[in-house]
């Protein structure tokens, strides 16, 4: 499918989540079976998840700066959610396990002993 304007109006009304898809439908001046349809097309799908991605990458430092100002909130558990959420998506989240290996080397001498050594 070949998308023209009409398709990516529906995508952004779909992603902006304002209008019930028969009021999309409506507003297009499309028949509510056709936007259906539409929603089951690679193309239109792969168009969709694409506009999500580029919203998504154009919000992630709007993000981080709320997030960090956070950071400075007057709750402690806020502060706390923050700075570990922060961590947790930097790759620094606690490890829940260690693994130890270690080579121990000993030997074991014994002595013939006597009765008398008793």
């Amino acid at each position: 499918m070949e998308l023209k304007r009409i398709h990516q109006n529906a995508i952004v009304m779909l992603f902006e989540g304002d209008m019930t898809r028969a009021e999309i439908a409506s507003q297009l001046q499309i028949a509510e079976s056709t936007l259906y349809n539409w929603l089951k097309d690679d193309d239109f799908s792969k168009a969709y998840d694409d506009h999500v991605k580029t919203i998504m990458s154009k919000s992630s430092g709007k993000a981080l700066n709320t997030m960090l100002s956070l950071l400075s909130a007057k709750s402690e558990m806020v502060r706390f959610n923050a700075a570990k959420d922060i961590m947790d998506r930097g790759g620094l989240a606690p490890i829940d396990k260690q693994e130890i290996k270690q080579d121990i080397n000993f030997d074991i001498v014994i002595d013939d002993w006597d009765d008398d050594d008793a």
